[in-house]
């Protein structure tokens, strides 16, 4: 607080000084400063991905041939695929490439279908069950656990048999393996008929091994075709050069 005195007319003034207080002004005007609560935000969970069931399934399906060239083996699989109406697939397996049919919970069915496939073509005569454990997503392909409804026809009419002459020439066998020992080779081979249902398979000696060859053929490319069948069984399966015997009448239309 100042005083001052006005000499002219005997006065005294007063200067008042006042310091602000913010405080007292908005109690005045009554003002009022909200306090804001932040408010509760939900986050949504992302949804949870649906787990495949991975449960594993105990399944037979037939495992028709194997071949060496992927495109090969898709052609059998379609051709199947459309005369049975049931699964087929091609399976990689090391350097072939397996073309198996069916899908089934009892190894029996598997059987039935196999019988019926090896009806369709000889190509198809050492096809054979394989078991596998899938998962039980398999349920809902269509055609799982479904035996072909139609039948394979296969009509033969008698004919009279007549002796077959055949002739010593020089064409194309398929090589199985090769064993030292006499025994083993003669083993091998029988094993080998019942596997593969077939009468000319033999064992020939060629120092210093037993070889054990099947087929007969005069084209190269028909014992390429066996060798390539066979490899399911044998993988070392392999095409050779050698003596064969071969019907007369075959030579003769040469």
């Amino acid at each position: 607080m100042i005083h001052a005195q006005d000499d002219g007319d005997q006065r005294d003034f007063v200067v008042i000084e006042e310091a602000f207080d913010p405080a007292r002004f908005r109690e005045d005007l009554l003002l009022i400063e909200p306090l804001f609560q932040a408010p509760e935000v939900q986050l949504a969970l992302p949804p949870q991905p649906t787990v495949a069931d991975t449960t594993p399934l105990l399944v037979h399906r037939v495992q028709v041939i194997a071949l060496s060239r992927a495109a090969g083996a898709s052609q059998v699989a379609q051709l199947l695929s459309r005369q049975l109406n049931v699964p087929v697939d091609v399976v990689v397996q090391g350097e072939l490439h397996a073309v198996q049919a069916g899908l089934f919970r009892d190894a029996e069915q598997a059987g039935v279908l196999r019988s019926r496939i090896a009806l369709l073509s000889d190509d198809y005569g050492g096809a054979f069950v394989v078991t596998d454990s899938l998962t039980s997503a398999v349920e809902d392909r269509p055609g799982f656990d479904v035996l072909p409804t139609d039948e394979v026809n296969v009509s033969r009419a008698p004919t009279e048999e007549t002796p077959v002459q055949l002739v010593r020439t020089f064409g194309w066998r398929v090589l199985l393996d090769q064993f030292r020992d006499h025994g083993e080779a003669v083993s091998f081979q029988r094993s080998a008929m019942r596997r593969l249902r077939r009468e000319d398979i033999d064992v020939k000696f060629t120092a210093p091994y037993f070889k054990v060859l099947v087929g007969n053929f005069r084209q190269e490319t028909d014992a390429q075709r066996l060798a390539e069948r066979v490899r399911a069984h044998y993988r070392n399966a392999t095409k050779t050069r050698g003596e064969v015997f071969l019907p007369k009448e075959e030579i003769n239309g040469f």
